[in-house]
């Protein structure tokens, strides 16, 4: 009797055993992966890509030149990077995949150095027109000149060229597109501008206005 009770509790300890080691199995290897859905943008298409620094590059997403969708892959570092269009550069960045699921939507790349300059031609009126109201007679002696368009088009800036180079210096302006009207971020044009002054503005911005000023 007794041992037809110990052969029954070995029985039950077994199949625990398996059972517990199946589910551990089953847990570790769905406890891996982690669900991302792209959120559409424009038609934009994504492909995701494991960061060589911290993951196997042969592993495949199965995410390549996707407009939408729920995918399930490997927790980890990815790079993103949104395919160029006739308007658009390519454009990539960082995405970490980890213990909860994420939404994430398409960014709007760049525009096409191209369409920056067409923009520069058809937005120059309207931002000239800007300048004169807001400054008035204190654009007296200067020259707007070299407007640039940056990013996404929602970012400009305009150089003020003194009619006396030698007494004067040449002034910068940051502008951006708000609600559909150009506004003034860096109020009074400056020589050098300043990215703790105007934390708002993207970094990279003022280092090439700054630069195009040093050059100059």
């Amino acid at each position: 009797m007794i041992s037809r009770r110990y052969r029954w509790v070995v029985l039950l300890l077994v199949l625990l055993i398996v059972l517990f080691g199946g589910y551990s199995l089953y847990f570790s290897k769905n406890n891996r992966y982690q669900y991302i859905t792209i959120e559409p943008n424009k038609g934009f298409k994504i492909s995701l890509e494991v960061n060589p620094d911290y993951g196997d590059t042969s592993y495949d997403t199965g995410i390549a030149n996707e407009s939408e969708g729920k995918f399930k892959v490997l927790k980890g570092q990815y790079i993103y990077k949104v395919s160029a269009s006739p308007d658009y550069e390519s454009t990539k960045g960082l995405l970490t995949i980890d213990k909860e699921p994420i939404n994430f939507k398409i960014p709007t790349p760049n525009l096409s150095e191209k369409k920056l300059s067409e923009l520069a031609i058809t937005e120059k009126a309207s931002i000239i027109n800007l300048l004169t109201r807001e400054y008035g007679n204190g654009l007296s002696g200067y020259t707007p000149s070299g407007l640039r368009i940056y990013k996404t088009g929602d970012w400009a800036s305009i150089k003020l060229i003194p009619s006396n180079q030698v007494q004067n210096d040449s002034l910068s302006l940051i502008l951006k597109k708000e609600n559909g009207y150009w506004v003034i971020k860096t109020d009074p044009p400056g020589l050098l501008l300043s990215s703790d002054q105007y934390p708002d503005i993207p970094v990279d911005i003022i280092q090439k206005v700054n630069s195009e000023t040093i050059g100059d």
